[in-house]
């Protein structure tokens, strides 16, 4: 594009064109062959999220976690090498998708619910990517990644287990629903003395001896 650079060089020279116009200009110039690198070390940058999962449209849920399980694997059995290493960004990228999918089941049998455990999934790989950019110790990625790789696998086994569905009412609804229902009546303590006790018998009458005094004589 040599009218392009022309072009740039007339407004340099005569001051009317602002800096960030010139890079543009100077991009254009160079059309698609930009190598996008890292400006602190010079490293290739991965493509973004968006690219690497681009053209999955109507992939349901189930399938992403089969696909990331598959990615996670890979990335344990390569061990952070060159294809691992694109691996875990696939595998990054697909987690970000995960909760495009409506579920089958809101609930989970077992007592969670699915969009948590998704954010979990989410949360997890995020941190793991992150360790990664910051040069954490291979080891203790991998150690998150078995992790990361645990959790989808039992999402997938809690998915295909009976008794999920429609999560329970939350407290306040069954709360409010009781509202206008009667005190319950409070306890006066101990039972009446007249229900826990009854008459007493009458005492019995002191014997006379055959004189008419009361007690018994003395005998000598």
């Amino acid at each position: 594009m040599p009218q392009f650079a022309t072009m740039i060089r007339m407004h340099m020279i005569r001051g009317t064109l602002a800096p960030a116009a010139i890079l543009l200009l100077a991009l254009a110039c160079r059309g698609g062959d930009i190598d996008v690198t890292d400006s602190a070390n010079g490293a290739q940058l991965p493509p973004p999220a968006a690219a690497l999962s681009r053209g999955d449209g109507g992939v349901g849920l189930r399938d992403r976690l089969d696909r990331l399980e598959a990615e996670l694997t890979a990335v344990l059995d390569g061990g952070l090498d060159e294809e691992a290493q694109a691996s875990l960004m696939r595998a990054e990228a697909t987690t970000d998708r995960l909760l495009e999918d409506e579920p089958d089941y809101a609930w989970l049998g077992s007592g969670y619910l699915v969009e948590a455990r998704l954010r979990q999934i989410q949360a997890l790989a995020d941190r793991i990517v992150a360790e990664f950019r910051r040069g954490v110790a291979a080891e203790l990625v991998l150690e998150d990644v078995a992790a990361l790789r645990l959790s989808v696998t039992e999402l997938r086994s809690r998915l295909q287990e009976p008794g999920n569905g429609a999560p329970p009412p939350p407290l306040d609804s069954l709360l409010a629903g009781h509202a206008d229902d009667a005190p319950l009546a409070r306890s006066t303590g101990s039972p009446a003395a007249s229900d826990t006790t009854t008459a007493a018998e009458p005492a019995p009458a002191p014997r006379r001896s055959p004189e008419g005094l009361l007690g018994e004589p003395i005998q000598p």
